[in-house]
């Protein structure tokens, strides 16, 4: 093996390192992560603003729903309130102070007639295309205490004296089925039916 010649390479021109590194090719840039960055916040944008929608939606319901149990039973009270009962008038004398046995009659009178108007109601708005699988289970469990309470009122062994607090009972479980009945109704109309759910303390 020859040793290496120390005069080889005189003569050549010198190499400059920063004109050498700017005439190497470059290497192919990566792909640019911006087009998929920009399809991912376009995506969380238009979650987030249906979850806004469906958010406004429901509250605007359940505040419709609020106020259609509050004037549900204020209805139907001034309903039945203004209307005279023949059988009621023939209880009380002219001009004599009511007792606890006429106020009585009155108020169960008042929620016979009630009673009668929420069921005339519920079976002229039951709407089955618009049921709910949260609504279904309320309103199951609502009948199912109506049916108990009228077992209870027709029972020859019930108390006369708690004829009163029974049909007072099945009043508020019909106004309660009223507001399910409405409030699904109004979620329905919103586009909201299968994302919200109903809650009632009962």
């Amino acid at each position: 093996m020859q040793p290496p010649d120390r005069h080889e390479g005189i003569g050549r021109e010198p190499v400059d390192i920063t004109d050498a590194l700017q005439r190497a090719p470059l290497e192919a840039p990566p792909r640019s992560a911006w087009p998929q960055l920009q399809t991912e916040l376009a995506r969380h944008g238009q979650r987030q603003l249906r979850r806004d929608a469906r958010r406004r939606r429901h509250w605007l319901a359940m505040a419709a729903t609020l106020l259609l149990a509050a004037t549900i039973p204020a209805f139907w009270l001034r309903r039945s309130s203004t209307s005279e009962d023949p059988l009621i008038a023939t209880d009380v004398a002219p001009l004599q102070a009511p007792t606890a046995t006429s106020a009585d009659t009155d108020e169960l009178a008042l929620l016979r007639r009630e009673s009668a108007d929420l069921e005339s109601w519920l079976a002229a708005s039951r709407d089955d295309t618009v049921i709910s699988a949260t609504g279904d289970g309320l309103r199951e469990a609502l009948t199912g205490r109506v049916q108990y309470v009228d077992a209870l009122i027709v029972d020859p062994q019930t108390s006369p004296d708690t004829q009163l607090p029974l049909w007072r009972e099945r009043v508020l479980l019909l106004r309660r089925l009223a507001t399910i009945e409405s409030s699904e109704q109004l979620l329905a109309v919103s586009g909201d039916a299968e994302d919200s759910q109903l809650v009632m303390a009962f």
